[in-house]
């Protein structure tokens, strides 16, 4: 089935109590792991060192190990090396590697027609990029509002005063859902219920830890959710 063929819809005007529903993007509803590892390759490249091996690279990088332990190397060089890599995770040649998660058109036009809030609020540096990857990717159309925020050494902090700064005082039930411990760290601070999803750049057992609600596989999966 080619998801993107789903029709656009109207947003319904969310009804009283519904839930409030906030999705990662990277990792959660679209496919990044071409784009990081060509990013990774590339600025290993520029450095003039050895790339690690992409099962591995991805294996290491869904455990949770820093960028600088994957591939050790002198901090000096390091740091150039990691510029490059950040600079270049959001370069349109790399965006454009990336895939829509299949079943992820279907889940957020199942849940807007049932009237919930959807919002997309994603670690991105260029808002103009991410609206423009959502568009030829067909996602666009599903938020109530997208949020993009700069990554930070804390992230879950930033996202957490998003969310707050949206939900205020409402009484409607709220769902934080993504790949990450950022995402799982901002649902728990705020009380609302948290889906990790293992099609991201985090393994089941270290979402594990991070104690979230549910744990899905996929983000089709999360319609077997009673929200």
């Amino acid at each position: 089935m080619n998801y993107k063929s789903i029709p656009p819809h109207i947003h319904k005007k969310p009804e009283k109590n519904k839930p409030i529903i906030f999705f990662d993007l990277d990792g959660t509803l679209i496919n990044v792991k071409d784009r990081y590892y060509e990013a990774h390759k590339d600025a290993c490249i520029k450095a003039g060192i050895k790339t690690v091996n992409k099962n591995v690279y991805w294996k290491k990088k869904r455990g949770g190990i820093k960028e600088s332990k994957i591939i050790k190397i002198h901090p000096n060089l390091f740091k150039k090396y990691e510029e490059t890599r950040v600079s270049n995770l959001e370069k349109t040649e790399f965006l454009k590697l990336d895939i829509v998660i299949p079943g992820a058109p279907k889940v957020l036009n199942v849940l807007n027609k049932k009237g919930y809030e959807i919002y997309l609020l994603t670690l991105r540096r260029n808002k103009k990029k991410l609206l423009d990857q959502l568009s030829w990717l067909g996602l666009k159309q599903y938020f109530k509002k997208i949020v993009s925020v700069s990554p930070s050494n804390k992230p879950y902090e930033v996202k957490m005063r998003v969310v707050k700064k949206i939900i205020k005082n409402k009484k409607n039930p709220v769902y934080v859902i993504g790949d990450t411990e950022a995402d799982i760290l901002t649902g728990r601070e705020l009380k609302a219920s948290t889906v990790g999803v293992l099609t991201g750049i985090r393994n089941n057992d270290l979402l594990q830890s991070y104690k979230p609600d549910y744990i899905i596989k996929n983000i089709i999966f999360l319609l077997d959710i009673t929200l």
